[in-house]
């Protein structure tokens, strides 16, 4: 029985071309937004690489003041700081923590391999206020001023395993152009974006701010201060803060808000583009639904007198069921063939960068088991309609 669909359908091509074409599209194109989506599932479960607990931050905007201005405005702020009570740590940074449209990239050395990184900011205090763990290595040294000759800097694992193939990245040295980056030590990760976002080689180079230098001061965008509280803070407590920052800079403008309140609307940011991809995907294959079962319903009708006379000679009803459905199912196998050659070449050829072969087996998957759904539940209405032909009625239009 099933050669003679396989036979059916083969020997009909030229009639179910139209179709077939429709079903390999969407197959394509459901596949391509699975492996987008199995990817930002899959980004969801791994660590982000730090903690934003009972953390709060500081953002300020200058205007028309000179270096020395900003560093002694900052001196005082750092001065109000430590006298809060609740405040039990903070750090400066320049990390676009939830803030995934923004960001700063460069392009690192090392021997003959070179390769895009995402650069981030951090004092000394900035790991122990986002709680980062470090794999290798150590972090910055607030005391300690950077080798003019070597800058220090911390990076992620994946910069690690991308440069170096003995995965050890401490004591290595980056190049670009003329600047040299000393690696001190290695974290796990960190994804500035959301917990949807891709990992990222990622390097982060150290700011001081002391009674001696301030480091990185340039415009004020995206410089933040991250405050560690004892989670006694409140909205009354930050109106009182605003208060005393406006008093040592009135022509300042200061935000204070608590860091997971921007960590949603990072979220949706990161899904913007898949949820668009998304309900493209689920409109083309609902016309494509549609599409196939208009003509699974047109065909079987068609096909009265030869349903009536298969009912005559005593074809059971799960016979008929069972013959509906697996054209369909077969002319699908077929259009999923032809896709299966485009689909596997995008593993083959790493056509999409960071992708792992597990990312795309599993997308290819549930792109085909979904469509398999589809044409079943398309044919199925047609096949049930087409058990309830009657012997006598159908050979009486003949």
């Amino acid at each position: 029985m099933n050669n003679h669909l396989f036979k059916l359908i083969w020997n009909r091509r030229k009639r179910n071309f139209v179709t077939s074409l429709g079903i390999f599209i969407s197959f394509l194109v459901l596949f391509l937004v699975l492996v987008l989506i199995v990817k930002t599932m899959g980004n969801y479960v791994k660590p982000i690489g730090y903690e934003t607990d009972d953390l709060w931050f500081i953002t300020f905007d200058w205007i028309d003041h000179t270096e020395d201005e900003i560093k002694e405005t900052l001196l005082l702020v750092n001065q109000a700081l430590d006298m809060e009570p609740d405040i039990e740590e903070y750090a400066y940074s320049r990390a676009y923590i939830y803030s995934p449209m923004v960001m700063s990239a460069t392009n690192l050395s090392y021997e003959d391999a070179a390769l895009n990184c995402h650069i981030a900011w951090g004092d000394a205090s900035l790991a122990e206020v986002l709680s980062i763990p470090l794999a290798q290595g150590v972090w910055f040294d607030q005391q300690t001023t950077p080798d003019l000759l070597e800058e220090p800097i911390v990076v992620t694992q994946m910069l690690v395993d991308d440069f170096f193939s003995d995965g050890i990245g401490v004591g290595k040295v980056l190049e670009r152009g003329e600047d040299r980056f000393k690696i001190i030590g290695v974290i796990d990760e960190f994804r500035n974006g959301s917990k949807f976002s891709n990992s990222r080689r990622v390097i982060i180079r150290q700011m001081i701010h002391n009674a001696s230098t301030f480091t990185d001061l340039g415009e004020s965008m995206g410089l933040r201060i991250l405050l560690k509280v004892d989670g006694s803070l409140d909205a009354d407590n930050e109106m009182k803060l605003i208060k005393k920052l406006k008093a040592i800079a009135s022509d300042w403008s200061f935000d204070v808000r608590e860091l997971n309140s921007i960590k949603q609307s990072a979220a949706l940011w990161t899904l913007v583009f898949p949820g668009i991809l998304t309900i493209i995907c689920i409109f083309m294959l609902v016309n494509v639904g549609l599409g196939l079962f208009g003509v699974i319903w047109y065909r079987t009708d068609r096909r009265k007198s030869e349903i009536g006379l298969r009912r005559a000679l005593g074809a059971p009803a799960h016979k008929i069921y069972r013959q509906i459905i697996g054209e369909a199912l077969v002319l699908t196998t077929f259009s999923l063939l032809w896709g299966s050659l485009f689909a596997l070449q995008f593993p083959l050829l790493q056509v999409i960068p960071d992708i792992e072969t597990s990312t795309y087996m599993k997308a290819y998957l549930l792109a085909g088991l979904i469509i398999y759904i589809i044409t079943f539940f398309c044919a199925l209405y047609p096949s049930r309609k087409a058990t309830r032909i009657e012997p006598a009625m159908a050979l009486h239009y003949e």
